[in-house]
């Protein structure tokens, strides 16, 4: 049988306070050296929305952790990529499209305090493809170009995936448009894939935005283009006789006139019409110095006898715009099988 004395009871009482604060001791000092400071890191990548093939760089951040003494490891889709002291970036190439990204940045400071954020993501890509709206000839075989004042018309193909792999139908996303640094979408609507942008300052660049989202505000796929504006030009064409106008042979310095006559004709690029006779277009030809308000041609027809040169100036003008002005010059040789002088005497046909 054992007994406890008063001695006894005492020594046990003090055993015991002695191991609870051990205890309460340890367990403190351990719970510090694991404390987290999820909410104090972020993690970015630049560019937020990378399109297949881009180099991206993440960057954890935060303004309460000295770096130079912090370990930071990312992890790329599970995986340990990167695990450096002093280093809070990592850079990666994209891959195709529908590829799933799960980055995780985690930092450990010296003093035993950890933080860490997470970005995942599917890669996407769209592509936006413009024309301006404005005028340019038969066989012309590049886009027509956005001059000033002109309307653009953009048009967004968007290649993104959905979580089985799939390609997602345009008509089930959502479009958001951004006309020249936009905060806030001007234009947003599901299936909105093209739209038509007259710039507030028709001089300068026009740049536009298109971010591509699901239904629940993912952004998917994002991307911008800037839009050069550019000069209407003139340029002249002769006919052929018997055919039409000779598209594929515009006339440079120097024309000739062949025969009894030739018509010239101008071809207005990049102006805001449909055709080239469009009643808002005013022209004003010049030939040796007399001016003649006509049609888009004229009809040259050589008189007198021998060689000669008919100096040839014209100015057009878009009456609707009216920033939309262009002029060309051109130097006809004629030889003249007449007996009098050699002159040129322009037609007013309206062709």
């Amino acid at each position: 049988m054992i007994t406890f004395t008063k001695r006894h009871i005492g020594l046990l009482l003090a055993l015991s306070m002695f191991c609870v604060c051990t205890l309460f001791v340890g367990w403190s000092t351990a719970q510090a050296l694991i404390s987290s400071v999820e909410g104090a890191v972020s993690l970015t990548l630049d560019p937020p929305q990378p399109s297949p093939g881009d180099t991206v760089t993440a960057t954890l951040e935060s303004s309460s952790i000295n770096w130079a003494t912090t370990r930071v490891t990312f992890t790329l889709n599970g995986e340990v990529v990167q695990e450096e002291e002093g280093n809070a970036t990592y850079t990666f190439t994209a891959g195709k499209v529908g590829t799933q990204i799960e980055l995780t940045g985690t930092a450990h400071t010296s003093s035993g305090t950890r933080g860490s954020d997470t970005v995942r993501l599917t890669v996407g890509h769209v592509a936006i493809v413009w024309e301006g709206l404005t005028y340019t000839p038969p066989l012309y075989s590049g886009r027509a170009l956005r001059s000033q004042g002109a309307t653009t018309r953009l048009l967004a193909l968007p290649s993104v995936s959905d979580r089985a792999g799939g390609v997602v139908d345009p008509a089930e996303l959502v479009f958001a448009w951004r006309v020249d640094g936009e905060s806030r979408p001007s234009r947003i609507g599901r299936g909105l894939q093209s739209i038509d942008v007259t710039s507030k300052n028709p001089l300068t660049s026009l740049r536009v935005g298109v971010e591509i989202q699901n239904d629940s505000g993912d952004v998917l796929a994002r991307n911008w283009v800037t839009i050069p504006v550019t000069h209407p030009e003139l340029l002249f064409y002769e006919e052929i006789p018997g055919l039409n106008i000779a598209h594929n042979n515009a006339l440079g310095d120097t024309g000739y006139v062949i025969g009894n006559e030739s018509r010239l004709y101008a071809e207005p690029y990049y102006m805001s019409v449909k055709q080239r006779t469009d009643p808002n277009l005013e022209y004003e030809w010049t030939l040796d110095g007399t001016s003649y308000e006509t049609p888009a041609s004229i009809v040259l027809r050589p008189e007198g006898v021998g060689v000669g040169t008919a100096n040839i100036s014209l100015t057009t003008t878009n009456r609707a715009i009216w920033s939309q002005r262009a002029r060309n010059d051109v130097r006809m040789r004629f030889n003249a099988s007449g007996e009098q002088s050699s002159t040129v005497s322009p037609e007013t046909t309206p062709l």
